[in-house]
C-alpha cells in the first residue's frame, strides 16, 4: 500500500511540475540505476537487521520464561 501511495505522489508531482513546464531534474530530483542500486542494498540490509533484532528477542525471551515467544515469522 505505501508502495502505491509514493508512486502516486510521485505522478501528482511530476503533473503538477509538468504543467508549470518544468521536470524533476529542476527541483533537483535525478533518476540513476546506481541510486536503485543502492536502495535495494539498504533496503535488504534493514529486513536483515530487522531479522536478526526478531531473533535474537525470541531467544532472549525463551531464556528468560522458557516458553517460546510469537514468532513473526510463521
Amino acid at each position: 500500500m505505501g508502495l502505491i501511495y509514493e508512486v502516486t505522489c510521485l505522478f501528482l508531482l511530476g503533473y503538477v511540475l509538468s504543467r508549470r513546464s518544468r521536470h524533476f531534474r529542476d527541483i533537483g530530483i535525478r533518476w540513476s540505476l546506481k541510486d536503485v542500486g543502492v536502495g535495494l542494498v539498504v533496503a535488504v540490509v534493514s529486513y536483515a537487521c530487522y531479522w536478526l533484532g526478531a531473533v535474537a528477542l525470541n531467544i532472549l525471551h525463551y531464556a528468560i520464561f522458557q516458553t517460546p515467544g510469537s514468532c513473526p515469522f510463521s
